[in-house]
């Protein structure tokens, strides 16, 4: 007895140190992870933040007082939202401790090759913060803070890239009645910078309108996909279907009239595609009645860059504004143009770029989170808190910058950095309304857009979310944030009064001018294209 009493004590001494060391080397690990991160945040601030601060111009409406005259002017367009509900703090502290879980294993689990280890890897590591959560947020923050363009692609576009994780994704989407992936031909040679530069259109490539089912049928980097979603049934067939001759023009049956929504997704220029952002698509969708949602895809960096991914937009925007009649059989009665993130600052383009180029502008624009300032020599207080950001953090968006600017100055570049767009140009946009999320390091942006928009006397409203993260669109969805639901339902009341507006404007306009084959929608096109010659 007395042998194994001292050989147990013996074992049990034994434990004692090796869980003391193991103990020491993980705080000792944590410590070095701690200051790796502040030597980057200090970095970033150094290199990023500090020029900048230092040449603000004072006047700016973020530096004055909530009682000078700009903000007054502001006063009843933009509001504020403080609480959805009681339970906002307790669901946004579960979401973060969850985003802090999800990165710190994707840290680990996205290096590993094959899908299915990756998922698999992804799993365990889960469970094992879970069990761990001490060490969850400094790995998070780790991974944030260092990550390659490859891992923060991959992170982002995981619901895509991985099939597994997209199967669960897409078994809790919303049913819809039509749901359908189209391919469409490039009908316009590629945009370049000259392009872009010079106000006028591209010249046609003089290929066959004809969209396809499958993109095997067209050649490769020729094509856009767009996702279509309705809550009203369509009838749309493929050239490819019963028809002997695919490069005949194809006449659809008729669809009625409808009004288009036109989607650009985000996703730092890096990830993300129209599936990726379908779960509140398809809630718009069930909530706008007659209404037709188009969601673009592009080509993402950084293998391809700016103009490349603009002009992919662009030539999807186009080919909907010219084929939609004869291609799906759909009578465009309102056009709206929406984008989320990096997805807005390409709808700012591409509405600038129909603007230079008299092609048919949307109604409407709605604007969430939109990154509208691609320049660091700009700066704006909001940007700080990528200090600290789960999402955004410094390091994310000097990678989504450096890999998507590949030619132009988003210093001068309004293509870039839609919030130098000249006063000549913004005063002809169309109604545009913008959503911003309080805890959002690109949220500022939006506010000096807003500003402008108000100088120069425009239909222009903001609503922040002011205790929300960036993506709050995104984050309404199973193990999201469930408060996140508010925001995409305001935003389709938004684009519901956008379309009402749009309605009583063609109702008091006179068609005693009316030219032959020329529907109401055309005819507002042309008085205001008149108009804006007459006013030349």
């Amino acid at each position: 007895l007395l042998f194994f009493f001292f050989s147990s004590r013996r074992r049990h001494t034994r434990c004692r140190e090796v869980s003391w060391a193991r103990r020491c080397v993980q705080e000792t690990a944590n410590i070095q992870n701690q200051i790796s991160i502040l030597i980057l945040q200090l970095n970033s601030l150094a290199q990023n933040v500090l020029e900048g601060a230092m040449k603000a111009d004072p006047n700016d409406i973020f530096y004055q007082h909530s009682d000078s005259e700009d903000w007054q002017r502001l006063k009843g367009h933009y509001s504020i939202v403080e609480n959805v509900s009681v339970s906002f703090d307790t669901e946004y502290q579960k979401w973060e401790q969850g985003m802090q879980r999800l990165e710190a294993s994707c840290n680990y689990s996205l290096k590993k090759e094959g899908d299915f280890s990756s998922f698999l890897s992804t799993g365990f590591n889960m469970i094992y913060y879970n069990l761990f959560s001490c060490n969850a947020k400094e790995q998070g923050k780790l991974f944030i803070s260092m990550s390659q363009v490859n891992l923060l692609a991959k992170f982002w576009g995981m619901m895509d890239m991985n099939p597994y994780v997209k199967y669960l994704y897409t078994r809790a989407l919303p049913t819809v009645n039509y749901h359908k992936v189209i391919f469409i031909p490039k009908l316009l040679h590629n945009l370049t910078i000259e392009d872009l530069s010079r106000r006028r259109m591209a010249s046609k490539v003089g290929v066959c309108p004809n969209f396809q089912f499958n993109k095997l049928e067209l050649a490769k980097g020729q094509y856009v996909k767009i996702r279509i979603i309705s809550e009203t049934p369509l009838r749309l067939e493929s050239p490819s279907e019963n028809r002997k001759n695919k490069n005949s023009v194809l006449r659809q049956p008729d669809n009625g009239e409808k009004t288009i929504l036109i989607h650009v997704h985000g996703g730092g220029f890096l990830a993300g595609t129209s599936g990726t952002h379908q779960h509140f698509l398809r809630k718009w969708a069930k909530k706008i009645p007659d209404c037709v949602i188009m969601s673009i895809d592009y080509r993402h960096a950084p293998e391809f860059g700016h103009p490349a991914v603009l002009d992919d937009v662009w030539q999807g925007y186009y080919w909907i504004i010219t084929q939609c009649k004869a291609q799906l059989g759909i009578q465009p009665k309102t056009i709206l143009i929406a984008g989320d993130s990096a997805g807005g600052n390409l709808v700012m383009g591409v509405v600038l770029r129909a603007l230079h180029t008299n092609v048919r502008m949307p109604n409407g624009i709605l604007l969430g989170y939109a990154a509208l300032n691609l320049s660091l020599k700009y700066f704006v207080p909001s940007i700080l808190l990528a200090l600290d950001d789960y999402l955004l953090g410094f390091n994310c968006l000097m990678i989504c910058l450096n890999s998507y600017v590949k030619e132009g100055d988003p210093s001068t570049d309004p293509y870039l950095s839609p919030v130098l767009i000249n006063d000549e140009d913004l005063a002809q946009f169309p109604p545009i309304r913008l959503v911003v999320s309080g805890r959002d390091p690109l949220r500022d942006q939006s506010y000096k857009m807003f500003d402008r928009l108000m100088k120069l006397g425009k239909d222009v409203y903001l609503k922040e979310y002011k205790k929300f993260p960036h993506g709050i669109w995104s984050h309404d969805m199973p193990y999201g944030i469930q408060e996140c639901k508010y925001s995409v339902t305001d935003a389709a009341a938004w684009m519901k009064e956008l379309i009402s507006k749009h309605e009583n404007n063609l109702n008091s306009v006179s068609y005693t001018h009316l030219r032959a084959h020329e529907t109401r929608e055309d005819l507002v096109c042309r008085l205001l294209l008149e108009k804006k010659k007459n006013n030349k």
